[in-house]
């Protein structure tokens, strides 16, 4: 099964994440969010943390860390968008080619977003930074 945590956020506002949707809990998960936001979720090693309803990766960051133990993993902030096969990396970065590539091997090897996009999925960053000059 793969429901991993209830996580308040607020007094009021629950989130419900899985590790690793099965099929079923992927059409959960894109009838919970707006086709064109994207299930959104964190790459985590091999594995894929997403969750409904929809809310921001910084305010999942605490709780999903303590829920994972309390360590913080390297985590890859992703918006999955199934009906276009593309995993858009959300988050800001600062990052050369090799980081970028090191990212996108990390997100092609999980093997939960392989099975729902299949194998030839696109993969998109988000918001690249440029260094200082």
């Amino acid at each position: 099964m793969a429901f991993f945590a209830m996580l308040e956020l607020t007094a009021d506002r629950n989130v419900t994440v899985f590790r690793n949707p099965d099929r079923r809990e992927w059409r959960e998960l894109e009838e919970a969010n707006d086709p064109l936001d994207g299930v959104r979720g964190f790459v985590v090693g091999p594995d894929f943390y997403a969750w409904a309803p929809a809310a921001l990766h910084g305010e999942l960051d605490g709780p999903l860390a303590a829920s994972l133990g309390g360590s913080r993993p390297d985590r890859i902030p992703v918006t999955v968008l199934t009906l276009v096969g593309e995993v858009a990396v959300t988050g800001s970065l600062v990052a050369g080619r090799s980081e970028r590539r090191r990212l996108e091997a990390v997100i092609r090897a999980c093997a939960n977003l392989r099975r729902r996009l299949g194998s030839r999925f696109r993969v998109r960053f988000a918001r690249l930074l440029e260094e200082a000059a």
